[in-house]
């Protein structure tokens, strides 16, 4: 979901907590979004380190097949 996305998400719960939710929980029903963002974007980032490791592991992999390769081939000519 991109910030676009976001906001108006963001703003279509927002009309509907105007339109069907009391005034008085209305307060506490943004609160708990507003919490869950966090932990939303908290998540993302964990997400997106992930990725960013997952993608460094794939590169060390190639890396190292390719030493073993040499290697191999340095063995296979003695």
């Amino acid at each position: 979901m991109d910030r676009n996305e976001f906001h108006a998400a963001q703003r279509f719960v927002e009309s509907l907590l105007q339109t069907s939710t009391p005034p008085e929980a209305q307060s506490a029903l943004i609160q708990r979004l507003v919490r869950l963002e966090a932990v939303l974007r908290r998540i993302h980032g964990v997400f997106v380190d992930l990725c960013m490791q997952q993608e460094q592991t794939r590169a060390e992999v190639a890396r190292l097949r390719e030493r073993l390769q040499a290697l191999e081939a340095q063995l296979a000519d003695r």
